[in-house]
């Protein structure tokens, strides 16, 4: 296929501005993409910053490798979301902090990862997505070093933000290369890998980072991403070599959405400050709540009037100019705010209605989060096969709304199997729609993709922005629904993690009022949550049934390494 492009923009190595000639329309019977075809050997295509002539091999074992790099590094960014909640106590002691000034330690890497979401996505479309995607993980390991060996909570949280921005690009540049490498038809099945290793680092972080805390170290939350960092940048360095359309330096600087840009990151930094600041019990009424919300707001507005005005927007305007996308985005948002509360709620229910430890309260959450996992990666699979998504899509909202219905009746008299079974039901209808709505966005576009391939990367990275504020609005506004429960008790800004350990501590009767108290607070969460889920019901039904294209649409391909 030719197509046209962008003056600097060049394809070959003989620099005549000709794109080297790729078959898109290669059906891809295998999932990932591997082979190139050859049209002459005089061709060759940039490959991430080297030249290599195309071949028409591709082992198994490297697509393998690859995919082992993608997913352990989106492995370790989402673990490093949650695992401080269970450390936070010890952190808070070795570092002299209190009161509300350690909530900055989640708080910080959130931010930062927002902040550069829409950087990273430009900069994968510019610069190759290998590249940008290696950058990433080494900004990553170097903020998990800078967090184990923090000496202070000042320099911890300063750590955070650089480990938040290595984050933000792994995340954004693992889902968008799924969308490189996979067709739609095919993309099922790794969407639903992808909800599986999120759910699971999710889930299992808080847990994990009591028990590092406890056993180890707290420092070692961070100096685990080491290995794994090193791995993943390994494996991807000497495997993941890609087409993609070559720009000068100049024009890729030129062409950034600086403005765009800029918004985005300030707007909402500005909103997730303000529910910040809620959570440690600053009142809504005060004029520094009001103006970074309402700032944070006129951001958003004016977001679709300064992207109409620029030739490269980092939030196209035809993102949201379809039924299907907008249902997508909007269910996917919620989806996040409900899977969040959920799955830091969960553990604290365990923790302070039923005085467990973290570790217990790990056990007792596993019926969740491996119900989670199989509904997901089956799910995938499931679309892959049928080529179908939407009684899934519904039916996973139906279930999920459901088991978290129910889950209003736990309290401290509850039974195992009672837990159990409203736990996996919960993990059933969850699972299916951790990544499988990204499957119709893409779809929605049709044939669009082969005249603006980039659109693809562009819809993957709102959809990745939206779940990562709707994970933050989850917790945030879960937050307030439980100290709101817990409205004649003052625990000076403490997050929920760290009011727990009170509970245990208490002499009779005192812990048994406070278990009643507790266990009251929790169901005004689940109630929240499952009014989340089922607005998110509501929204799924604007997705309507397209066709899964049998082909990759994009102009970043992946191609056989040099022998």
């Amino acid at each position: 296929m030719s197509s046209p492009h962008q003056p600097g923009t060049q394809f070959g190595a003989d620099g005549d501005g000709q794109e080297a000639a790729v078959d898109t329309d290669m059906n891809l019977k295998g999932g990932l993409s591997g082979d190139v075809p050859v049209k002459t050997s005089t061709c060759a295509t940039h490959v991430d910053g080297h030249e290599t002539p195309r071949t028409t091999s591709q082992s198994s074992v490297r697509r393998f490798l690859i995919l082992v790099g993608m997913f352990l590094s989106l492995f370790i960014s989402a673990l490093d979301q949650t695992i401080v909640t269970g450390a936070l106590p010890y952190i808070a002691a070795d570092l002299g902090s209190s009161g509300s000034g350690y909530t900055w330690v989640g708080s910080a890497f959130a931010l930062a990862q927002f902040a550069v979401l829409p950087l990273f996505t430009q900069a994968g479309g510019f610069f190759g997505r290998k590249w940008t995607l290696l950058c990433a993980i080494s900004v990553f390991l170097l903020g998990s070093v800078l967090c184990g060996c923090a000496n202070s909570m000042t320099v911890l949280i300063a750590a955070r933000v650089v480990q938040g921005v290595g984050a933000g690009g792994i995340i954004t540049l693992v889902y968008i290369l799924i969308g490189d490498l996979v067709s739609t038809k095919d993309r099922g099945k790794y969407q639903g890998l992808i909800g599986a290793t999120w759910a699971v680092a999710s889930a299992v972080g808080p847990v994990l980072g009591g028990v590092f805390a406890d056993k180890v170290s707290w420092r070692w939350c961070f100096f685990i991403n080491v290995p794994a960092s090193v791995l993943a940048f390994l494996v991807i360095m000497l495997f993941l070599h890609m087409t993609h359309p070559r720009v000068r330096l100049s024009e890729a600087i030129r062409k950034l959405d600086y403005l765009g840009i800029t918004v985005t990151a300030g707007a909402t930094t500005l909103i997730l400050l303000a529910l910040q600041w809620a959570q440690q019990g600053a009142a809504w009424s005060s004029t520094r709540q009001i103006a970074f919300l309402v700032l944070g707001g006129l951001g958003f507005v004016a977001l679709p009037f300064i992207e109409a005005k620029v030739p490269t927007p980092i939030v196209p305007l035809s993102l949201f100019a379809h039924r299907t996308r907008i249902g997508a985005y909007a269910a996917s948002l919620l989806h996040a705010v409900a899977y969040s509360g959920i799955a830091y709620y969960t553990p604290l229910y365990f923790q302070a209605v039923k005085c467990q430890s973290a570790s217990a309260a790990g056990v007792n959450i596993l019926p969740l989060v491996i119900s989670l996992t199989i509904a997901s990666t089956a799910s995938g699979y499931l679309i892959t096969w049928t080529r179908k998504y939407q009684a899934l899509v519904w039916g996973g909202f139906v279930v999920s709304a459901v088991g978290s219905g129910l889950t209003i009746m736990l309290n401290q008299s509850s039974g195992k199997a009672t837990q159990i079974a409203f736990l996996i039901l919960t993990g059933l209808g969850l699972g299916p729609n951790f990544n499988s709505l990204l499957i119709p966005i893409h779809a929605s576009f049709g044939d669009e993709t082969e005249t603006a391939p980039d659109v693809l990367a562009s819809s993957t990275a709102a959809y990745v922005f939206l779940r990562s504020m709707g994970s933050a609005l989850g917790i945030s506004i879960s937050g307030l629904v439980f100290f709101q429960g817990l409205a004649d008790v003052h625990f000076n800004g403490m997050p929920a993690s760290q009011v727990v350990g009170l509970v245990r501590e208490l002499p009779e009767p005192q812990r048994s009022q406070a278990v009643d108290l507790f266990s009251r607070a929790m169901r005004h969460v689940h109630i929240q949550l499952t009014v989340v889920l089922s607005v998110a019901l509501l929204a799924s039904l604007l997705v309507k049934k397209h066709q899964l294209q049998d082909k990759v649409q994009s102009n970043h391909r992946l191609v056989e390494q040099k022998s």
